[in-house]
């Protein structure tokens, strides 16, 4: 007598569940409601007709047959994203995290080339920047992530590390370098604390007194303010590095800070099986050695 098989909606919401320890954050996971969850759940459990997961107040965790099943379930929606990828390699379609500012001033002006290489290998960007993925979960390939380093469980192609400059719009400052203080001056930045200015500033050996702050919400807002003349933008030069050349900005200070952090491409190892994310990677790990070489090439004021 052949078996039914298990309801498909019912075992990604076995795997959000599982992942996130909760049916309210599985809900926004998966962008449907509790209720929902609640109900796919429950008919996994009649289907399997055992209790998978133990409701307490503050979490939900899995009972011993959950245990049992979650290693299948994991296999089991790796392979269908697998199949999804070849039964559609025309176009293959790559999602990709990335966080906004890093979109706008580096990958997008990029990807024309991209696709004149690859032009059956669709890249989605995804921005939403609150969280690391659940991979799988949300249909996503990999992720440009921000960080000193070292992601478990997950592939790591180191693309840069990050280096910060004060830039501003031609003729805003001159000749910072000589002065000793900051002051009268509006500095743009992403920090409340100011604790990246502070650093750049006691390597500069300049002082930040009677300087004014603006702060902002990403990186790119920062730069386009500096762009317009608000001020100065403590900026990556490999994002910035296209508008210094275009004559947009100008290196105000030659001192550059090592943040201590650069970005990295991270994907969960099943991406690396999928020839449209394998191509997407390696065509980044070029964009990235050609950066670090334009910036090792780019003078200091």
């Amino acid at each position: 007598m052949s078996r039914r098989f298990p309801p498909l909606a019912g075992l990604q919401a076995f795997l959000a569940v599982a992942r996130t320890t909760s049916f309210s954050q599985a809900s926004e996971v998966l962008h449907i409601s509790q209720s929902s969850i609640s109900r796919q759940i429950l008919q996994l459990e009649n289907h399997f007709r055992t209790t998978l997961f133990l409701r307490t107040t503050r979490r939900v965790v899995l009972t011993d047959a959950g245990q049992r099943l979650l290693p299948y379930i994991e296999q089991l929606v790796a392979l269908l994203l697998q199949a999804d990828q070849v039964v559609m390699q025309q176009p293959q379609s790559v999602t990709l995290r990335v966080h906004p500012s890093l979109a706008i001033r580096w990958l997008m002006p990029r990807l024309p080339e991209f696709y004149r290489e690859h032009p059956h290998v669709r890249v989605n960007l995804d921005t939403a920047w609150s969280r690391r993925p659940d991979f799988e979960l949300e249909g996503i390939e990999g992720m440009i992530e921000y960080g000193v380093g070292s992601w478990p469980n997950l592939t790591e192609d180191r693309l840069w590390e990050e280096h910060l400059t004060p830039v501003c719009r031609p003729g805003l400052v001159d000749d910072l370098a000589s002065r000793g203080s900051l002051d009268g001056l509006v500095l743009l930045h992403m920090d409340r604390n100011h604790e990246t200015w502070e650093r750049w500033a006691e390597r500069a050996q300049i002082s930040l007194a009677g300087a004014r702050h603006l702060v902002f919400d990403t990186l790119d807002l920062a730069v386009t303010a500096a762009q317009q003349g608000q001020g100065l933008a403590l900026a990556d030069l490999a994002l910035v590095g296209a508008a210094v050349r275009g004559g947009l900005l100008v290196q105000a200070h030659p001192v550059r800070l090592d943040a201590g952090a650069g970005y990295s491409l991270i994907a969960p190892k099943a991406s690396s099986r999928l020839d449209g994310f394998s191509r997407l990677r390696e065509w980044l790990k070029q964009q990235a050695e050609a950066t670090r070489r334009e910036l090792s090439e780019m003078s200091n004021p």
